[in-house]
């Protein structure tokens, strides 16, 4: 199986539930940057979370990227439109919400102080983060903490340690919060959740023996 295609599916399902438990209760906008595999499913993902999502912002600078962004969105969302932004400082300090899945030249590093009282920055292990964006955050967290240790070094403080306020499946289950309070400025670095390729791949491993796609092999003689 294709696993770039899992992995272009569970990724951005996990930036949506980081964002589902962890943004403010008022959040109503939101900014992606970034249209390579990891983020043309994002905000279609985001909005299925968060409906109440009324502002949707999106930077990107391969045409082909922005063309699938906006195609794969309209298909979920036809009446719903996406905004394109060319300020990246801009465009983050006027979103509740920022999700960051590009490269280290196409904008200006992201940093966290540019967030509003209450914002929440994403990074999809993005080199387009700024390195002290983790350090300067009142409230951090992770999908693992362990890679991020190894994906995310370079988001060190001081002490050469990336340390977290919490990990996304204690967020979830109700053993840590999302945040401390409503004013937090929120880093959350995302490398995704392995175990969420095992439902992504039986769907579509379901839907291509449906279709008589693929063949039968022996591993063991």
């Amino acid at each position: 199986m294709d696993c770039h295609r899992v992995g272009g599916s569970r990724t951005p399902a996990t930036t949506a539930i980081i964002a589902k438990y962890c943004a403010k209760e008022n959040a109503r906008s939101a900014l992606m940057i970034g249209t390579g595999a990891q983020g043309i499913n994002t905000l279609p993902y985001l909005l299925t979370a968060l409906p109440r999502l009324q502002t949707l912002r999106l930077f990107g600078t391969h045409p082909d990227g922005l063309a699938a962004s906006l195609s794969t969105f309209a298909k979920y969302f036809p009446d719903r439109e996406i905004e394109l932004v060319k300020d990246v400082p801009e465009a983050v300090a006027a979103s509740d919400i920022v999700m960051a899945a590009s490269g280290r030249a196409a904008h200006p590093k992201i940093h966290t102080k540019w967030l509003k009282p209450g914002g929440l920055l994403i990074s999809v292990a993005s080199k387009g983060v700024e390195a002290g964006a983790l350090h300067d955050a009142d409230y951090a967290i992770a999908t693992n903490e362990g890679q991020l240790g190894v994906t995310g070094k370079r988001l060190a403080g001081p002490e050469g340690v990336a340390k977290i306020d919490a990990e996304l499946p204690d967020i979830v289950a109700g053993r840590k919060p999302g945040r401390n309070t409503q004013e937090d400025r929120v880093f959350a670095f995302s490398s995704g959740m392995i175990i969420t390729d095992i439902p992504v791949a039986h769907a579509l491993a379901t839907r291509g023996i449906a279709a008589g796609r693929g063949k039968r092999v022996e591993l063991w003689s």
